[in-house]
């Protein structure tokens, strides 16, 4: 009696244990099951937003943040710039209708301007700007474009020159708007190509540029000068019409064949400017 009564309860503490483990095990079993869940809609969340990312990369193995930055384009430099676009067609106007002397004047003080944007942005980095880079050359450009149709309708520059410095500058600000293009972080948007306070490009005048540069202002400084002074048709000022022509053949060639007159700024990492 006292046996069999023994093995009933043991039998009843049993069933207890084997449930209590079986409850056990199976509670921990679907806490697992909801664990695994959320890791599984975690992993397809992280995976999809990855995917999004890489996606507007170059490739898979560049995914990483562009980080743009804004500079300041509200500078003394970049408002003379603006000034000598502004008062370009003036001095065509002025050039055409044969009002020589006044027209030496404003490009005399234009030239003022171009010396003065340039010392201000070396002295005081504040007012320096990548923006600028660009937009200093472009006034440049502006203004001899101007200059030199005025001179070539009032017959004292040659056609074939004029042509021949406009087709150089044209070919250089079709390069300019190709590397804005190719350096844009994406996404690429019209908003953002011409978002000039996002930087990407910074121009870099060579020395071979920067020479000619400066034949083509003498030869046009001249050139205004000659009617002012009684000397036009001048053998010296003739012979700088081939130099400086030689100079802009071999100038325009050099920035499109080495491609040396813009330097990529890569803003990959915060606070960095690298150049490329």
């Amino acid at each position: 009696m006292y046996l069999a009564t023994s093995r009933v309860v043991w039998r009843g503490i049993t069933s207890l244990h084997v449930r209590f483990v079986h409850g056990t095990i199976t509670g921990e079993a679907q806490r697992c099951s909801v664990n695994q869940g959320i890791l599984r809609l975690s992993d397809s969340v992280i995976w999809k937003q990855s995917h999004r990312l890489m996606r507007h990369s170059r490739n898979f193995n560049d995914a990483k943040f562009k980080l743009e930055i804004k500079e300041n384009i509200f500078t003394v430099p970049n408002l003379l710039s603006v000034m000598r676009i502004a008062i370009s067609p003036v001095l065509g106007y002025l050039i055409v209708y044969e009002a020589y002397l006044p027209a030496l004047v404003l490009f005399t003080a234009a030239g003022i301007t171009d010396v003065v944007d340039g010392l201000i942005a070396r002295v005081f980095p504040s007012q320096a700007s990548n923006f600028g880079t660009i937009l200093d050359p472009l006034a440049d450009k502006c203004l001899l474009a101007f200059v030199c149709v005025a001179l070539t309708v009032s017959n004292l520059l040659p056609l074939g020159l004029t042509v021949l410095f406009m087709g150089r500058d044209a070919a250089l600000i079709l390069m300019t708007f190709y590397m804005r293009y190719t350096t844009l972080p994406h996404p690429r948007t019209w908003q953002r190509y011409w978002d000039v306070k996002t930087t990407t490009v910074k121009a870099v005048p060579s020395t071979f540029g920067k020479l000619n540069t400066a034949l083509q202002l003498a030869l046009i400084g001249g050139t205004m000068c000659a009617p002012v002074f009684q000397f036009v048709g001048h053998p010296l000022l003739q012979s700088m019409w081939y130099i400086t022509g030689i100079s802009t053949i071999a100038s325009g060639l050099s920035y499109l064949v080495m491609k040396n007159g813009f330097t990529y700024i890569d803003h990959t990492t915060p606070n960095s400017n690298h150049q490329k």
